[in-house]
């Protein structure tokens, strides 16, 4: 069962922001725990406190974070009719 998570963006926003002042914007790039994070919060509070954290950043930074980083990183190449 979940724990009664409240952290927000707000509230996680020192440790994210540590997080991109150590690796810099070009080194992180989403990811999950899942299931092993539902012991904190559920997966969907996981992405709303990350989305809400990066629609306060710079577009490009946020995009980065979503899916450029991974796609540098792993070399995936979009499939016809994706969007990002």
């Amino acid at each position: 069962m979940a724990s009664a998570f409240a952290a927000s963006a707000w509230t996680a926003k020192p440790g994210l922001d540590a997080l991109r002042e150590l690796f810099g914007n070009d080194r992180l790039l989403y990811g999950s725990n899942w299931p092993v994070s539902d012991r904190v919060a559920p997966y969907d509070r996981m992405v709303h406190l990350v989305n809400d954290y990066f629609s306060r950043q710079d577009p490009g930074v946020a995009e980065q974070f979503f899916w450029k980083n991974s796609q540098a990183a792993y070399r995936w190449v979009a499939r016809d009719g994706a969007t990002k």
